[in-house]
């Protein structure tokens, strides 16, 4: 075996224990225990689609323009656009996390807005979740 093949082999082992080591089970989870974490979007990321009720819920952006009222917010699934849940201005940081806690069993969206108020109520990017 060269080298290079050697290398290659570990690193594709590498990367494949990188992207499946969240959603594998560790010895001794059920199989309803085993969660995928949320694939990000363009600006927002969870990580995972399912939490526990009392677990926190940690919504992270990135990439975002910088605008001092730039906002995401938690409400259930299927609220209006102009309405709000927990929320928190971005305060002109392009990069952060936001955690909310106390979110009963249901469905909700992470929701992404720009620019108060000159952006009105436009989403930027949702991410929809469950607590159960």
């Amino acid at each position: 075996m060269n080298r290079f093949y050697k290398v290659s082999v570990v690193g594709c082992l590498v990367a494949l224990c990188l992207v499946a080591g969240p959603v594998l089970a560790q010895k001794g989870d059920s199989p309803a225990a085993v969660v995928p974490p949320r694939l990000p979007g363009r600006y927002l990321s969870l990580p995972a689609v399912v939490f526990q009720p009392g677990q926190p819920v940690v919504i992270t952006w990135r990439n975002t323009p910088g605008n001092a009222k730039d906002w995401v917010t938690v409400v259930p699934a299927g609220t209006s656009d102009r309405k709000w849940g927990k929320w928190t201005y971005l305060r002109g940081r392009t990069a952060g996390a936001f955690a909310v806690r106390g979110l009963p069993a249901g469905a909700y969206e992470a929701r992404l807005y720009f620019n108060w108020p000159k952006g009105g109520f436009n989403v930027i990017e949702r991410l929809r979740f469950t607590v159960q």
